[in-house]
């Protein structure tokens, strides 16, 4: 009788912790990543619907040209696992209006080249440099804030960011490349500290 009891009771207990461990099982499910192409952990393609996406916990890395051309993508959440953003990897997005980083992250060239929309970027802490042609014809660029950190501006940088009406460069900045800010044409006040040879 007493074995009876006792698997009774361990059958029971089992079905009340199954029952109060779905919502957490669910939750550890595995992650949908379908809209996206991936090469292991690198982002190397983007065949999803568009509109605000936050890109998938399971990235490291975003691949050269990964979202090239894509219009149907109107603002991108880049969270923190991802520490290294290919170049040219949003060039050419049309409809990107807003970018938002989530960690401390490296970035390649032209990143943000030609998207005409982007009005704004938040970039994240602990960036050393801000690579050539970074947002490079982003006419709508309205403000940027250039975090403290930042060692280097590379060449056209801002080049074309016809909105952008003032920017402060932070001290830690030693370098600018040429054209960094040609054709800013709403330009009204640039800081350029003492550090800048």
């Amino acid at each position: 009788m007493k074995k009876l009891v006792s698997r009774c009771f361990n059958a029971v207990l089992i079905v009340a912790l199954s029952l109060a461990l779905c919502p957490v099982m669910e939750t550890m499910a595995e992650e949908d990543v379908s809209a996206y192409i991936m090469d292991g952990t690198t982002i190397t393609g983007y065949n999803g619907a568009g509109g605000d996406i936050t890109l998938p916990a399971t990235a490291t890395a975003i691949a050269d040209y990964a979202f090239a051309g894509n219009n149907s993508i109107s603002s991108v959440v880049i969270p923190a696992n991802i520490t290294s953003v290919g170049s040219y990897s949003f060039s050419g997005c049309g409809g990107l209006s807003g970018v938002v980083f989530g960690g401390t992250v490296s970035l390649g060239s032209g990143v943000f080249y030609g998207c005409g929309a982007l009005g704004y970027a938040e970039l994240p802490g602990g960036l050393s440099t801000i690579p050539e042609e970074t947002f490079d014809g982003c006419g709508s660029l309205g403000s940027v804030a250039i975090p403290d950190g930042v060692s280097s501006i590379g060449a056209k940088a801002f080049s074309g960011c016809g909105s952008l009406g003032s920017i402060t460069i932070p001290s830690s900045v030693s370098e600018i490349g040429s054209s960094a800010f040609n054709n800013c044409v709403g330009l009204s006040s640039i800081v350029i500290p003492d550090s800048v040879t």
